[in-house]
């Protein structure tokens, strides 16, 4: 994770107020101007490891906020939420 990130995360542990924060990982559309190397190339530059892609659209992110703002069973407070990577 970002310093900045890290940063920001230790600040809203130490101010007190109640709060949630959802980590998402990588989103889908930062890969659209790769594309056209990745399809000549074979591969994506950025791949890590086996090669597997862990990302998901902006679009699914914010499906997955609301899903977890209107479940009936809204007990999110002081947690964070962190997108599983694949190893």
């Amino acid at each position: 994770m970002a310093t900045e990130h890290r940063q920001t995360e230790a600040a809203l542990q130490a101010s007190g107020v109640v709060f949630t924060i959802l980590r998402n990982g990588w989103y889908t559309e930062n890969y659209t101007g790769s594309i056209g190397g990745a399809m000549a190339g074979g591969a994506f530059i950025a791949s890590a490891g086996d090669g597997k892609i862990s990302s998901a659209s902006r679009a699914d992110y914010a499906l997955g906020l609301l899903t977890l703002k209107f479940r009936r069973t809204w007990r999110l407070a002081m947690r964070t939420y962190a997108q599983e990577r694949y190893r």
